[in-house]
């Protein structure tokens, strides 16, 4: 099979990724000859959502149009990522996150305006790309790290993550990201759903980054937010391999009373699309500062 092959995408749009999709409005801010593709939804206090690894702005699907009801909604592609423009490799693992920082950071302050601080809630690899946007100086009143890469604590048991870019058929291909998914993302069968299997195919072919997981096995998560006063929230799956929360979440908190953690039964690693409606009270209570109501 050709490589043109290899990368052909074979799943259709669902309708549910479209009815969200057209909730909001697409923005492709310029930066240093390309461009970030920027998604705004809502109105209200900004919040700005960042997407994981291999994914795209689609890793918020079910927790955008929740969260859009309080606050205006900013969820980028990130640069290398999705409909966002490549950034330039210099051949090591750190050059490439720099470039996507200068193009995220600068285009953040297009799409913000004069606002001063802005919420932030991460995914995975978005995590280790929130801790840079603080050491940079970037404002922000409250956090939330879903799944944080780059923790540097214990991790659950290996995964082994079935391949699916090799099939053939449509067929196929959906049997094997479904199995892909189950391996890693998702704790239940039915959490695999139509919109969950484009999405992981999309963004997977889309992503053109290729030192995600160099860069987060090499960084220091909480060194890099040792100094972050802001009120920080840490959330995972129960069932989530990459983290085991009981001892990453004190490591991370560290006795702050700033910082506090949370983990949802009946999920893995994708927590905000398995368990979404969990996810999205725990946001926006976080977000109004009410964390102690959720349960």
């Amino acid at each position: 099979m050709s490589t043109a092959a290899k990368m052909r995408a074979w799943m259709p749009q669902p309708a549910s990724v479209q009815a969200v999709e057209e909730q909001g409005e697409r923005i492709d801010v310029p930066h240093d000859g390309g461009f970030v593709c920027w998604r705004r939804f809502g109105e209200g206090s900004p919040l700005v959502l960042l997407h994981g690894g291999h994914g795209s702005w689609m890793h918020w699907l079910r927790n955008i149009p929740a969260l859009a009801e309080r606050h205006t909604v900013w969820v980028p592609d990130l640069p290398g990522f999705g409909d966002s423009s490549d950034v330039p490799d210099d051949g090591t693992p750190h050059g490439p996150l720099q470039r996507l920082m200068d193009a995220l950071d600068e285009t953040l302050s297009t799409v913000l305006g004069d606002l001063p601080e802005v919420d932030v809630a991460a995914f995975s690899f978005g995590a280790l790309v929130t801790a840079h946007l603080h050491r940079r100086g970037r404002l922000m009143r409250r956090i939330a790290l879903l799944g944080p890469a780059a923790h540097s604590g214990p991790r659950g048991p290996e995964v082994s993550i079935p391949p699916w870019r090799h099939t053939d058929t449509a067929a196929t291909r959906e049997d094997a990201l479904r199995r892909n998914l189950l391996a890693f993302m998702f704790h239940r069968s039915a959490s695999a759903d139509a919109a969950a299997l484009y999405a992981q195919e999309y963004s997977s072919l889309r992503c053109r980054l290729r030192v995600v997981r160099e860069v987060s096995r090499a960084s220091r998560l909480g060194e890099l937010l040792h100094d972050f006063e802001t009120p920080m929230l840490c959330a995972w799956g129960a069932q989530d391999c990459t983290a085991i929360a009981a001892e990453v979440g004190p490591m991370l908190c560290d006795n702050s009373p700033q910082r506090t953690w949370r983990v949802l039964d009946g999920a893995a690693h994708w927590v905000q699309h398995e368990r979404a409606d969990a996810t999205n009270a725990l946001l926006l209570s976080w977000f109004a500062a009410n964390v102690e109501q959720v349960v």
